[in-house]
């Protein structure tokens, strides 16, 4: 029994100091009897203590509760406080719980103070709530802006743009970070004026929440930033933005940076031409080819092309299937010149066909089924028999199927009839016969 006195005392002792004003009732032996049980390491006795409090509700005790849940905040009785304050009535306490958020160590118990009273509409919590806004838990920070976009209140702005010009720039991303729930036209200045913050990370986070806000009218600046700021992180942030906002006019902006040294910057331009599906920059896209040295470009460049089935400038393609090393990037050029079906293009697939990679003669096989020519179908024949791998003469071969063409079974059959491989041999009757079918 001393140990629950030394207990009582001391919670008095802090309430004395941190001035937590007490409830007018007074405090009598019944209620000493029951926080005496709440304090208790007796589950019994707490299950007892709660469902007493649940019945009487006496305000004599909300102090002492409130200083027992900020004391030693893991512990039994600390859980015991929070579960007693919560059968009172949020709002008729609501002073109780700001001062638990605002003194509590525990930043889960901040976040469940958070939680908890956030369905309530009041004024009181509007400056303790922005001032969790500086908190370096992110999950505090994000529910406390959101509890504030609920409230709207407008004193909440002066504890804000405090936080806007502080002195540490951890401080100024979470004013930013904020915005992204927080903002209106009253914030714009300070968020240009926060792109050209000294802390690329500030500059960063601003740029997101510009597009995370869709803020339009920010759009010449965040075009700005792309082409000048002095960090190339940032850049890539802002050409990632203007992709969000599937802005048209950004499109001089992603060609002007395909001339950049830095190939993540000329990616993050291909990615954004991609998404953005801007035509007219086709021409640019294939003739940075001839240059580009990272594959990962060229293979941005070329997916961006066939989606688009645009060409441009041939020669940055040319010079992928016939020069490059990487056969990846050799068979995406093979496919984008079976998409144009152009008559030159015709002739360089022809020329493809001796290439020393089976893949890349494969598909250069499968191009040239699309264009139905007389030359092609002579090349594909041509295939069937001189080529060694499988792979590739069932690529000549269904390209042969896919041109159609009468005058090519009787060929076809001569080819069978010497045909020694047991598998394409099957592969090329199944194949003639279909043909024979689509054309008597």
């Amino acid at each position: 029994m001393k140990k629950k006195i030394y207990i009582l005392l001391f919670c008095l002792l802090i309430i004395n100091i941190f001035h937590f004003p007490v409830f007018s009732d007074s405090f009598n032996s019944e209620d000493e009897i029951l926080f005496a049980k709440l304090t208790s390491n007796d589950k019994n006795e707490i299950h007892l203590a709660l469902a007493e409090i649940k019945t009487r509700k006496p305000n004599s005790l909300v102090s002492l509760i409130v200083n027992l849940a900020l004391d030693n905040q893991d512990s039994i009785q600390s859980e015991s406080a929070i579960k007693a304050l919560k059968l009172y009535s949020k709002l008729d306490i609501l002073d109780s719980w700001l001062h638990i958020l605002r003194y509590s160590e525990n930043y889960n118990r901040k976040l469940e103070v958070l939680n908890y009273i956030s369905d309530l509409n009041n004024r009181k919590m509007v400056v303790p709530l922005a001032q969790m806004l500086v908190s370096p838990i992110k999950d505090i920070r994000e529910t406390s802006a959101r509890i504030l976009s609920k409230i709207g209140d407008d004193r909440m702005y002066p504890v804000i743009l405090k936080i806007s010009d502080s002195l540490n720039p951890r401080e100024r991303i979470y004013f930013v970070d904020a915005m992204k729930y927080l903002y209106d036209q009253r914030f714009h200045n300070i968020l240009m004026k926060m792109l050209k913050d000294e802390n690329k990370s500030v500059r960063i986070y601003v740029v997101n929440t510009i597009a995370t806000n869709f803020i339009y009218n920010a759009l010449t600046n965040i075009r700005f930033v792309a082409l000048n700021d002095e960090n190339d992180e940032v850049k890539i942030t802002a050409i990632k933005a203007l992709e969000r906002f599937n802005d048209k006019k950004s499109l001089y902006v992603f060609l002007r940076s395909l001339s950049s040294e830095n190939s993540e910057i000329r990616y993050s331009a291909v990615h954004a031409i991609k998404k953005n599906k801007l035509f007219n920059a086709v021409n640019t896209l294939s003739s940075r080819l001839i240059n580009e040295d990272k594959n990962s470009v060229k293979n941005i460049i070329l997916d961006t092309l066939i989606e688009m089935k645009k060409l441009g400038n041939i020669s940055g393609v040319k010079k992928i299937l016939f020069s490059d090393d990487a056969v990846e990037l050799k068979i995406k050029a093979a496919v984008l010149f079976g998409i144009i079906k152009n008559k030159g293009i015709e002739e360089f697939l022809i020329r493809a066909l001796k290439d020393k990679n089976f893949r890349v003669r494969a598909e250069v096989s499968n191009s040239l089924g699309f264009y139905k020519s007389s030359i092609s179908l002579k090349a594909l024949f041509d295939i069937l028999k001189n080529e060694n791998k499988r792979y590739v003469k069932s690529s000549a071969l269904y390209a042969i199927k896919r041109i159609n063409r009468k005058d090519s079974i009787e060929p076809l059959f001569l080819i069978f009839s010497y045909e020694k491989d047991p598998v394409f041999k099957s592969i090329m009757r199944e194949t003639i016969l279909k043909m024979i079918k689509k054309n008597i």
